[in-house]
């Protein structure tokens, strides 16, 4: 029986740490969308500079930082967003790369 209960313990306390997990993603990545939103509403020049901040969203204090890179291109501009629980960035839960037009539009 203490064979069978460690085991079924096992199983819950992995199912919670999962759901933990897949809730960080899922946080993290609204507030990367967020993030991407308001680029979106940025110039050219507004997006081309290294931002950071914080954002609070389902009971956490989110930290986000953009960092602009260069395509090689003139006509696009690339910036990665990440986003952490950590202010030092130690632990990334969410990164992605968002891609614009440097013409037309706002730029």
């Amino acid at each position: 029986f203490a064979l069978a209960a460690t085991a079924v313990l096992q199983i819950a306390s992995g199912a919670l740490s999962n759901q933990q997990i897949l809730e960080e993603k899922t946080v993290a990545g609204w507030v990367a969308e967020n993030q991407t939103a308001l680029l979106y509403l940025m110039t050219r020049e507004q997006r081309a500079v290294r931002q950071q901040g914080e954002s609070d969203m389902a009971g956490s204090r989110w930290y986000w930082r953009t960092t602009p890179l260069s395509t090689g291109n003139a006509l696009l501009q690339a910036v990665d967003i990440e986003v952490s629980l950590h202010e030092d960035f130690s632990s990334v839960i969410q990164s992605r790369r968002a891609w614009f037009s440097a013409v037309g539009g706002q730029q």
